[in-house]
């Protein structure tokens, strides 16, 4: 079956839907919640091809910015300087990378990869989102953090987490492509 837009357009916009679903689900953290925007996030990048996921995320990302209140605490373009902004930035980036690798690595959309691909962005999130929420609390909130304290309030916490949804993730795009295998063309 041929790539069909329309069709990735709208998955598109349903995993737009459900990050913003996503982050309404959330456990308070002293720097930032731990939400399910991210399990949004791997599974668009699982199903959806590169442009489509990163789409997803990035019209996500820019209705909260336009001042839509679909971020964990809230919205508009003055979230730039919360300290969890850059797990959110990170969002397009991390949808494309896990695309771009599942169908360059992961062609048999075997269980074990989708994992690896999973873990290795959700990492990169993480990392990400611990670099800016280093900054954001030392240069906007004004209170001093170590880096170390950075990345154990951003990172190390949140792992066990992460690795959950990417088993939750990996388990559900596998039966996915079982389910709906005109998508493997995608």
């Amino acid at each position: 079956m041929k790539n069909d837009p329309t069709r990735e357009t709208i998955y598109a916009g349903i995993f737009t839907a459900l990050t913003v679903f996503g982050a309404l689900i959330k456990i308070p953290f002293p720097l930032a919640p731990l939400t399910l925007q991210t399990l949004f996030t791997l599974l668009a990048g699982s199903i959806l091809s590169p442009r489509y996921a990163a789409l997803s995320q990035a019209v996500y990302l820019l209705l909260g910015l336009a001042g839509l209140p679909v971020f964990a605490q809230g919205g508009g373009i003055s979230y730039i300087l919360q300290p969890s902004f850059g797990f959110l930035l990170s969002l397009p980036f991390a949808a494309f990378f896990i695309s771009l690798l599942n169908r360059k690595y992961n062609k048999m959309r075997s269980f074990l990869s989708f994992v690896w691909i999973s873990l290795s962005a959700a990492a990169g999130i993480l990392f990400i989102g611990s670099l800016w929420l280093f900054f954001a609390v030392n240069t906007f909130v004004g209170k001093p953090v170590s880096f170390e304290n950075a990345m154990l309030s951003g990172l190390v916490i949140f792992l066990p987490g992460e690795t959950a949804k990417s088993f939750v993730v990996s388990y559900l795009a596998v039966h996915f492509f079982k389910r709906y295998p005109e998508f493997n063309k995608v």
